[in-house]
């Protein structure tokens, strides 16, 4: 039974991990919406600014982005 004891300092170390996880995936979504317009533009085309073709992509990308996070948050808890 000893064998299952975390000791102390293990979890400091998985809640430092965990912690950071979370930073990082903040991060990733608050850069998300800097960085998608200008890509999604230049994808389209050089010069190009369709807001319709930007707008709809943006709007399906970050859907899905939270499904994910959804789906990450049930599995995962």
């Amino acid at each position: 039974m000893s064998d299952l004891l975390i000791s102390r300092r293990e979890r400091r170390l998985i809640l430092l991990a965990a912690i950071l996880g979370w930073l990082f995936d903040g991060l990733e979504m608050g850069l998300f919406p800097l960085i998608a317009r200008p890509a999604l533009q230049q994808m389209h085309g050089a010069g190009v600014t369709d807001e319709a073709f930007v707008g709809h992509w943006m709007g399906i990308i970050t859907a899905l982005f939270l499904v994910g996070a959804a789906l990450g948050g049930l599995v995962f808890g």
